[in-house]
């Protein structure tokens, strides 16, 4: 049987491609520096495993208050790169970060997708 986890981080994904693959949301034009850029920044560092994580949450909860067309397609690399992150934490900090911003996350789409096949391979393999 998954964690409970494993469960949120599933959920997490099929959220985040749900929301990713709406249509309607306006893209608009970018003029403003994105508060993003300095969690983003620390993220990619090579700085301790716990601050990594911190500013992973914090990013969660600071793109709550960011409009989406604020956020570059450079950070939404950025943000979907974090899926790769060895920490299941920043992980799922990434993947809710991009269901929040919904359909301005679209070019992640596959990096999810192949994220979440990952996850299902080795919860597959941990099940044997």
């Amino acid at each position: 049987m998954p964690s409970n986890r494993l469960v949120a981080y599933r959920r997490l994904f099929i959220l985040g491609l749900m929301f990713i693959q709406l249509p309607g949301c306006a893209q608009g034009s970018r003029t403003e520096e994105s508060p993003l850029r300095p969690i983003l920044s620390h993220l990619t560092s090579d700085a301790p495993e716990n601050e990594r994580v911190q500013f992973s949450s914090r990013l969660r909860s600071e793109i709550e208050n960011v409009r989406p067309d604020m956020v570059s397609d450079a950070e939404i690399i950025e943000i979907s790169n974090l899926l790769d992150d060895r920490n299941a934490e920043i992980k799922e900090n990434a993947a809710s970060t991009l269901a929040v911003l919904g359909t301005r996350a679209r070019r992640a789409a596959p990096v999810l997708e192949k994220a979440f096949k990952r996850e299902m391979e080795a919860e597959a393999i941990h099940r044997t």
